[in-house]
């Protein structure tokens, strides 16, 4: 087979049209009408028409062979996903926010163009096919892996891997209404692969602990510290909410087990609705109480209303 390559000039891992053109190139030359009373070139014309309807042939039953075993040659792979994990505040999440990500990325080596090797040679094991034949079956080459060729020089660049790492920044927005562990996926941006489709980059969102308010779907609590008296007496007053301040108002005798609902406080919500607010109120206790107020609690204690049963 190594001796048809000769013929027409060409390595052993030339492709179809590398073939096609050298035939054409040399049956020009050779041919028995521009060379009349020629032997040498009549023979020549010979050899190199059988050199050429034997390596395309050869070409063409590789294509058959490499389409039964899948195409693994033709199919595009795509590149594997990069997972991010991104921390934001509760702030970035009621009012949106455009954020800037710093990623690791895998991307083809421009060096040796993801080989991973340089100065590249036919696999003289399986005459540049990647496969051979045996015991009427056909078998990958292990000599080449498959890939019909090897490599002279190893890449210095990737280390004979074929990708390098880059750092690279991409942005990404957050929506307004975007919950706790929303995944969002930028395509496309991710890691690169030899031939291949660029993979993704998922990034996982985690809203930060608030010191003031817990976070439920959409639900926002607060607590709020309300003395005794306005408790049992009945008070309003201004509450924080995640976008400004809303006025409450505790009938008396509120318990101090139950939350308080203000309506429409919460978080966004994509159907440009929100949640709501819940306010907890935890009763406060003066620090010290001086013989006046003593005896006013005193005469209370003693009062029927306040007797437990």
């Amino acid at each position: 087979m190594n001796s048809h390559y000769q013929v027409l000039g060409i390595n052993s891992n030339a492709s179809e049209d590398d073939i096609k053109k050298a035939y054409r190139k040399l049956s020009k030359k050779y041919h028995p009408d521009l060379n009349p009373n020629n032997p040498k070139a009549e023979d020549m014309f010979k050899k190199v028409s059988e050199a050429y309807n034997s390596l395309t042939s050869k070409k063409n039953n590789n294509n058959n062979i490499h389409d039964f075993f899948g195409g693994f040659q033709k199919r595009k792979q795509k590149a594997r996903t990069i997972l991010y994990n991104l921390e934001i505040t509760l702030e970035d999440a009621f009012f949106g926010s455009e954020k800037q990500l710093e990623i690791v990325k895998n991307v083809v080596c421009n060096n040796c163009d993801g080989e991973g090797g340089l100065d590249k040679v036919g696999c003289n094991q399986c005459n540049g096919q990647g496969i051979l034949k045996g015991n009427n079956t056909f078998y990958m080459c292990n000599n080449c892996l498959g890939k019909g060729f090897l490599f002279m020089k190893k890449c210095g660049t990737c280390a004979m891997s074929g990708y390098k790492k880059v750092k690279e920044k991409i942005n990404i927005n957050i929506t307004p209404s975007i919950l706790n562990n929303k995944k969002l996926t930028k395509i496309g941006v991710g890691n690169e692969v030899k031939d291949g489709i660029p993979g993704d980059v998922l990034i996982n969102i985690n809203i930060k602990k608030h010191q003031n308010f817990d976070l439920e779907n959409h639900d926002l609590k607060i607590k709020k510290s309300v003395s005794i008296l306005d408790i049992l007496l009945g008070t309003d007053f201004n509450i924080k909410t995640i976008d400004g301040e809303v006025k409450i108002k505790i009938p008396q005798f509120s318990d101090v087990n139950n939350y308080f609902r203000v309506k429409n406080k919460g978080m966004r919500k994509e159907n440009n609705k929100r949640g709501d607010l819940y306010v907890k109120i935890e009763p406060k206790y003066p620090k010290q109480i001086n013989p006046q107020e003593m005896a006013l609690i005193n005469a209370l204690k003693n009062s029927p209303n306040f007797k437990v049963d």
